[in-house]
């Protein structure tokens, strides 16, 4: 990967300095350079460098991931049945009488006043956890 940057930038400088670097590299070094940089080119195609995403790709990107992640979840929290489901963030909302707002639920976690579950970067909020704080008034054991 360090031979492609190398190669690229110097035949990009080559083409951005203008003629007064022109001047100063020999022709055979010219050739060099356009020959590496080809390479390199040839190399990246293979590597597939140029499906890496631009950054007005991450968000839909990271949406498609918690998709994906949401259904691998699924699968085991089937499996588990009914020994303890989870609840995502959107679930709690509807399960919760009184349907608190999103960020009402992430005030909560952040200030530690609803049992929840992290894994990974996503929040899960364990049924039986979530009854038996609804039944002591909201406190935390």
């Amino acid at each position: 990967m360090e031979k492609i940057k190398k190669a690229l930038t110097q035949y990009l400088t080559l083409l951005i300095g203008g003629s007064d670097l022109m001047k100063t590299i020999t022709q055979e070094r010219k050739v060099m350079l356009i020959s590496e940089a080809k390479e390199a080119i040839s190399e990246a195609e293979k590597l597939d460098i140029g499906k890496i995403p631009l950054f007005e790709d991450i968000p839909a990107l990271l949406a498609k991931i918690n998709c994906n992640l949401d259904m691998l979840v699924a699968p085991r929290q089937a499996k588990e049945g009914d020994r303890d489901p989870f609840f995502s963030v959107g679930e709690l909302q509807s399960y919760l009488p009184e349907k608190p707002a999103r960020q009402t639920v992430y005030g909560w976690v952040n200030n530690r006043l609803v049992p929840f579950e992290k894994h990974g970067a996503r929040l899960y909020f364990r049924k039986s956890a979530i009854d038996n704080w609804l039944e002591n008034g909201r406190q935390m054991d």
